[in-house]
């Protein structure tokens, strides 16, 4: 027998469950982010008016929204820029009401040793000190010798670039940030995000995001909030979800108000989703790993010092620093760091089921760019920015496809839908114009379904 969700007694003594007391919505969106605001711009385009969105925090955007502090500084819960060669999301984000756009030429390095690589690191090699670049030269990929497919993610970092590179960039970085072990993860997601070994393909120009765009003031931030204007009236804030019954159709909320449906799409986190939906058994959902992410914001006093003029992020591989990236976030926007100002902004993984101590963050990351010689000692530091998300890169690991599909097939018997960047749980389908887009082509097939 399915067991149908068993919400607490002083829930069911007020009447729960009694149509009278429950909103209904034809369709609805859990979380204002990208694919959530993706699907509600296309059924407002669809001149559908029958849906909700409901989002646990105080405003949209998601983990690509941005904040403007007190002080007058701008940041992102992250280092994000727009790239896409989806002509059609392009094309949305640029007729967006009140936004205008700085387009950059990517302006990336790797840090090894005290030496700045342009990224991608393998095809800059070069540029190292002699004794590095013989050993990642001297060293061939063992794909030239062995035909075998790789059996981890490790083992195509060995195949595709040899073990010197592994060494000094590959290993390292990839340790830092996932905090996961490699050979315990898949390959075939680094299509689109690890560039490819070849030695004719030489420079920086590689990768979607060899030329990106910003919002020129209110940090990426700014897209969502613009796109949320065309169904603003179609959205409530602070609905953290507590339960739903997928046999009923029903949303719990923790305000204790309801709302029943007749379609919905997911954007939580699956792991998330598979703790309380009742109804549904997602039994091998809990074998998904992520890994963690807090963001430091740095705002200095004075002017972009000449060696960040010209740079928009750089990446750390080594293992004794504990950030894996710095961005020059005032390089971004005109208006991202105030007159007289400058801002960094450093991404450090952790353990998300760990708390976390915010000064103690804020203190290692200063201390690690001061002796990095990022800061200055001289510097003076007006500004500190934290954030902490425990959830920000889902794990490519082996057997997640197979839970994945199992769990996206039942789900659909219930006109569920899992997606976005944790819904779909997809590291290689997660940047902000592919989840919008997911949305999109979401709402196009509910919309397809109401005409039949």
């Amino acid at each position: 027998m399915t067991k149908h969700l068993q919400l607490p007694k002083k829930y069911l003594r007020r009447g729960f469950y009694d149509n009278t007391c429950m909103t209904h919505q034809h369709i609805v969106i859990i979380g204002a982010g990208p694919c959530g605001l993706g699907a509600a711009w296309q059924l407002t385009k669809h001149k559908v008016s029958s849906f909700h969105i409901y989002e646990a925090s105080d405003h949209v955007g998601g983990l690509s929204s941005s904040i403007t502090d007190a002080k007058g500084f701008t940041w992102d819960m992250g280092g994000h820029v727009l790239h896409t060669t989806d002509s059609l999301v392009k094309q949305l984000f640029l007729d967006l009401p009140n936004v205008e756009y700085l387009t950059y030429i990517r302006k990336a390095f790797v840090l090894v040793g005290t030496t700045r690589v342009p990224y991608p690191f393998q095809y800059n090699v070069s540029m190292l000190p002699q004794k590095v670049q013989r050993a990642c030269t001297s060293t061939q990929p063992v794909i030239q010798t062995h035909k075998t497919s790789p059996t981890s993610f490790r083992d195509w970092i060995l195949k595709q670039f040899g073990s010197g590179m592994a060494k000094y960039f590959f290993f390292p970085y990839n340790k830092k940030l996932w905090r996961y072990p490699l050979e315990k993860m898949t390959w075939q997601w680094t299509g689109t995000r690890v560039a490819p070994k070849q030695e004719e393909q030489m420079g920086s120009s590689w990768g979607k995001n060899a030329t990106f765009m910003v919002p020129t003031v209110g940090g990426i931030g700014a897209i969502w909030t613009a796109m949320a204007t065309v169904s603003q009236s179609h959205i409530s804030f602070s609905k953290q979800v507590v339960a739903i019954d997928a046999i009923r159709h029903i949303v719990q909320f923790q305000d204790e108000s309801q709302v029943s449906y007749d379609h919905l799409l997911s954007t939580m986190p699956i792991l998330s989703l598979a703790t309380m939906i009742q109804g549904v058994s997602l039994p091998f959902v809990s074998q998904l790993a992520s890994t963690g992410v807090y963001v430091v914001g740095i705002g200095l006093r004075g002017t972009v010092p000449p060696e960040w003029k010209h740079v928009h992020w750089m990446y750390i591989p080594e293992s004794c620093v504990p950030f894996f990236r710095v961005s020059v976030y005032s390089n971004y926007g005109i208006q991202n760091a105030p007159s007289g100002t400058w801002s960094l902004l450093f991404e450090v993984s952790y353990d998300g089921k760990k708390p976390l101590d915010e000064q103690r963050c804020v203190d290692d990351v200063i201390r690690h760019a001061k002796k990095l010689r990022f800061i200055s000692e001289h510097t003076s530091i007006v500004d500190t920015f934290f954030t902490a998300i425990p959830v920000a890169y889902p794990v490519p690991t082996h057997g997640r496809d197979e839970v994945l599909q199992k769990s996206m097939e039942k789900l659909a018997r219930y006109n569920i839908s899992s997606l976005g960047r944790f819904g779909l749980w997809k590291y290689e389908q997660g940047n902000m114009d592919q989840v919008a887009r997911s949305g999109i082509e979401w709402a196009n097939t509910i919309v397809k379904t109401m005409k039949k």
